[in-house]
């Protein structure tokens, strides 16, 4: 059983054209299309604080908003990222608790 912290952000767009989201720390890089939303979800360790050098270590996402992208940062120890209709866009879970 996984005694750590959950937490999930959705991220929409909201605007006419497509939206950049770029998940660091690898930075890669998926398209939102106007209209649709996708939910990142994290995992951090009950002991844990955050990924070190986190500005906000209690904090579980940092978020940076462009006009045309945005940039989010997980900071815990792995992520899981799907869109809307809950299919897998990317995970990052080496040590990620099972779903």
């Amino acid at each position: 059983m996984f005694g750590g912290e959950t937490s999930e952000l959705v991220i929409t767009n909201g605007g006419d054209v497509p939206l950049e989201l770029i998940v660091e720390p690898g930075e890669d890089s998926y398209p939102i299309l106007p209209g649709q939303f996708c939910v990142l979800t994290t995992h951090a360790p009950a002991q844990a604080g955050g990924r070190s050098g986190a500005r906000y270590e209690h904090r579980r996402f940092e978020v940076v908003q462009r006009p045309d992208s945005i940039t989010v940062r997980p900071i815990a120890t792995c992520f899981h990222l799907v869109d809307q209709d809950c299919g897998a866009i990317d995970a990052a879970d080496q040590q990620c608790p099972a779903r």
